[in-house]
């Protein structure tokens, strides 16, 4: 959680950048920056400094991507407006300065708290007369827990004095470098709101971090022990998944082999064919030499057996 100047903010993120804890998505920089800048202004680009370079300026914008600032709540009304327009040309006027930049929210709040005090004195005179109007007692307690209508909106006061604020959380839209308000907390309600078609961009991941990095904060938590144990664990698992795949590519290759044997076994070679004759002569020649062979191969066998 941030809360410094622009400058300090910028050169934090930095840093942050240039010791690679973006590249993974595991930190988030909250900003509390409530009235230095305005939420509806729509160059609101924090990361962009004229006199640094294009590269240091890009590595900034990346470095951006991670912050969410937290904001004083501008009422996006006519009352508002009205009111801006009108400090603007008193500004010149008596001042003789003319506002470049939006109104601050500070200014419109300090509008509100003289309202909030000159209605509570107002009630206190009309109860118990002008002799009690330097009564701060009464004063106060006629703040306390109420809520009325100022340029700002809704000015709601608690039970002990504190205003129930209303806070705008900014992110940068990394396609344009512009930070716009993607949610809004209504202290008056205590709700949470995000804006409708918007949404929180978290680099690198699809929703918020963990609590915690996976190797903590100062990386204790991935030991370089731990990292070469892993190391050789999973190099010999992988050594025994490529065995495997070995063996079973031989087996296939044996039961392959085996099959097509067995699936040859029905032919017969030329070599094995014996012609046929219609001369019967030749018949009984090839039915002599048939027998003869059957005796030589009865012979052989009765010799086996001695």
């Amino acid at each position: 959680v941030l809360c410094a100047s622009p400058k300090k903010v910028r050169d934090i993120l930095l840093a942050a950048e240039g010791l690679g804890l973006l590249d993974l998505g595991e930190y988030v920089f909250f900003n509390v920056e409530l009235f230095t800048r305005n939420e509806k202004s729509s160059l609101y680009r924090p990361w962009n400094d004229k006199e640094a370079s294009e590269e240091e300026n890009l590595r900034a914008k990346h470095a951006y991507e991670a912050l969410l600032t937290v904001t004083a709540h501008t009422a996006d009304t006519n009352e508002y407006h009205d009111f801006a327009k009108d400090v603007k040309s008193l500004s010149k006027k008596l001042f003789n300065y003319s506002y470049e930049e939006p109104v601050t929210p500070l200014v419109a709040n300090f509008h509100d708290a003289v309202l909030l005090y000159t209605t509570a004195l107002k009630e206190v005179i009309e109860e118990h007369g002008l002799e009690k109007k330097g009564d701060g007692r009464l004063i106060v307690q006629k703040m306390w827990n109420r809520t009325i209508t100022g340029v700002t909106g809704n000015v709601s006061i608690n039970n002990n004095g504190d205003r129930n604020a209303d806070y705008a959380l900014l992110d940068m839209d990394p396609k344009t470098g512009e930070f716009i308000v993607v949610a809004v907390y209504q202290g008056l309600n205590n709700a949470f709101k995000m804006v409708p078609n918007t949404k929180i961009y978290w680099p690198h991941r699809d929703g918020p971090p963990p609590d915690k990095p996976v190797c903590g904060y100062d990386g204790s938590l991935c030991k370089e022990g731990a990292n070469k144990v892993i190391i050789v664990i999973t190099s010999i698992f992988v050594f025994i998944v490529l065995i495997l795949f070995f063996l079973a590519a031989l087996s296939f290759w044996y039961y392959r082999k085996e099959a097509d044997l067995a699936s040859m076994t029905w032919k017969i070679h030329p070599n094995d064919l014996l012609s046929y004759q219609e001369d019967p002569e030749s018949r009984w020649k090839q039915g002599s030499r048939l027998s003869l062979g059957i005796n030589t191969i009865d012979s052989t066998n009765q010799f086996s057996h001695f």
